[in-house]
C-alpha cells in the first residue's frame, strides 16, 4: 500500500530515507558524512521538502520499504531499503509517481546508480540532455518520460540523442551537501 507522509508516518519516512540514501551514496561519500545522515536529520529534509511542495508517499508492505517525492512533475527521493531491491517496489513506486505528475515527468540520476539506470530505463525514462557534473567521474542526467523515444544510452553512459528536442525539461538540482560529499 502506499500512503501518504503525514506527521503519523513521517518518522517511518525518515528511516527508509536515510537508510537507503547512505546506501545509494556510500561509494561517493565520506563515513562522517554518512553517518550525519540520520532518521531525524532525514525527518527535517522530508519536512523541509514537504513545505516547499512536495509530496511525499511511503510504500508498506508489512512494514515501510520504500519512499518517494513529486513536485509538480519533477520525481524525487526514490528509495528502496536496500534488504527489499529487486521485488517490484521501486518499479510499483515510480509508477505511482509518473500517475500523480502534472506533466511530463522527470528525474535526476546519478551516474553512479546502475540499478536506478536499469529501473527508469525499463519504465520508459530517455535523457534529456540536461546534466550536471558533481566531480570528474561523478554525474546527475535528467531523464524525462516520454510517449516517443528520444534519445538511448551510448556506451561509457553516455546519452546520443536521435532528433533535436523541442522543448528541453529543465529541472534544477542543487544540493550543495551532495558536492561537499564528493570532495
Amino acid at each position: 500500500m502506499i500512503e501518504p507522509v503525514t506527521q503519523s508516518n513521517i518518522m517511518e519516512a525518515a528511516m527508509v530515507h536515510a537508510k537507503s540514501w547512505k546506501e545509494s551514496h556510500r561509494e561517493l561519500c565520506s563515513a562522517a558524512f554518512l553517518a550525519a545522515h540520520t532518521p531525524e536529520r532525514q525527518k527535517d529534509y522530508i519536512e523541509a521538502e514537504m513545505a516547499k511542495g512536495a509530496k511525499f508517499y511511503l510504500l508498506v508492505d508489512e512494514k515501510p520499504v520504500g519512499i518517494v517525492s513529486i513536485l509538480g512533475s519533477l520525481i524525487s527521493n526514490l528509495y528502496v531499503l536496500p534488504s527489499e531491491q529487486n521485488k517490484g517496489y521501486g518499479t510499483q513506486l515510480l509508477a505511482f509517481a509518473v500517475n500523480l505528475c502534472s506533466g511530463t515527468p522527470s528525474l535526476w540520476i546519478l551516474s553512479t546508480n546502475d540499478g536506478a539506470k536499469r529501473l527508469y530505463e525499463r519504465s520508459g525514462f530517455q535523457p534529456t540532455g540536461n546534466v550536471i557534473q558533481h566531480s570528474s567521474d561523478v554525474l546527475s542526467w535528467n531523464c524525462a518520460k516520454w510517449k516517443t523515444t528520444r534519445a538511448y544510452w551510448g556506451n561509457n553512459h553516455r546519452f546520443i540523442s536521435k532528433s533535436k528536442e523541442a522543448s528541453v525539461i529543465c529541472s534544477l538540482y542543487d544540493d550543495s551537501s551532495f558536492v561537499h560529499c564528493l570532495s
